[in-house]
């Protein structure tokens, strides 16, 4: 990131049985990264306002120029420039100061309060909708490509660019995915390596122990993945139905569901939080999330197993747990 002069150039992206994309960075280069973010705590402070108020500026300056879609650009260029500075400022560099915040339990209320609200907020549904989706059917159809709305999860970003996507890539990656394989992705030294895997559950295992955020053992929590950052204290609302039909939930309930299906949107919009077992439709329940802008940990795998409706729960997503405060009593 050359935001602050520190750099995330190694990153391991695998996919699970859910479908969610873990994310691995080597411990060296996180830990010189946080060790950035730290100098500019404690030197530049200024600079570190600076740069989070850029990020908060780009959700005013980059929307009318991603409306106008693909139109809006001379060349894939001009589009990885965009990608490259909403990733570093509204993605990367808020969400690794808050990280840092988290762990070195810093108090600066100011530095804080821009961090979360640039993290509050995200381009990345509007990107996908106005540009990278058009992009993917306009590339698909044009080599003929017969499922051009599946494109955009079948090929990478320099992969378009190189102008080595054709239509037997397409079908290739199509046909892997439709017979259960995952994704595991890496880039190292700006080299990307993609592949399709059949079980990818060892992988993980293995590399479980890299992260700086292991899976709770502990009785009363619950690791997942964050689709939206907060803190929420509630009692626990345990739904195992697919639709809302017949059911009702209050703003200080804490909505805990297989999986974020559209179909409960009337209890995701009233709840005050959300927790999922499933990440199958990761995507879709990240932009729900974004929509809603609740706190949301998907990815749980047991949350309706452990948790019970009435019980107290406390989902910290700067953790990425959901806490058990209290069970319901029988």
């Amino acid at each position: 990131d050359n935001t602050i002069g520190g750099h995330l150039n190694e990153v391991l992206l695998i996919q699970d049985e859910t479908g969610m994309m873990n994310v691995f960075y080597p411990h060296d280069s996180s830990e010189a990264f946080l060790s950035r973010i730290g100098d500019l705590f404690q030197n530049d402070r200024e600079q570190l306002i600076r740069i989070l108020r850029y990020g908060l500026g780009l959700y005013a300056q980059a929307p009318p120029v991603i409306e106008q879609g693909l139109s809006g650009f001379a060349d894939l260029g001009e589009l990885e420039d965009l990608f490259a500075d909403i990733a570093q400022h509204t993605t990367v560099f808020p969400a690794w100061v808050l990280i840092y915040i988290e762990a070195h339990q810093i108090d600066d209320p100011e530095v804080r309060s821009l961090a979360e609200q640039i993290r509050s907020h995200s381009l990345y549904p509007v990107i996908e909708r106005k540009i990278l989706e058009p992009l993917a059917i306009r590339t698909a159809e044009q080599l003929g490509f017969a499922e051009p709305d599946c494109a955009c999860e079948l090929f990478l970003w320099s992969e378009l660019k190189a102008g080595v996507v054709t239509r037997e890539l397409l079908e290739s990656r199509y046909a892997a995915i439709r017979e259960g394989r995952r994704y595991i992705f890496q880039v190292i030294d700006g080299r990307e390596t993609f592949h399709l895997v059949s079980q990818t559950g060892y992988l993980l295992t293995r590399l479980a122990k890299q992260r700086k955020l292991q899976p709770r053992s502990q009785e009363n929590e619950l690791s997942g993945q964050v689709a939206w950052p907060g803190i929420f204290q509630g009692r626990a609302r345990v739904v195992l139905s697919l639709d809302a039909q017949g059911l009702t939930i209050s703003p200080d309930e804490v909505l805990v569901s297989i999986q974020s299906s559209p179909a409960l949107m009337p209890l995701l919009q009233t709840c005050g939080a959300i927790v999922t077992d499933d990440g199958g439709i990761a995507c879709h329940a990240a932009i729900l999330a974004r929509e809603l802008k609740k706190p949301t940990l998907i990815g749980t795998r047991e949350a309706t197993q452990r948790i019970q409706t009435g019980d107290l729960v406390e989902i910290d997503t700067y953790s990425q747990v959901v806490r058990i405060l209290e069970k319901q009593q029988l």
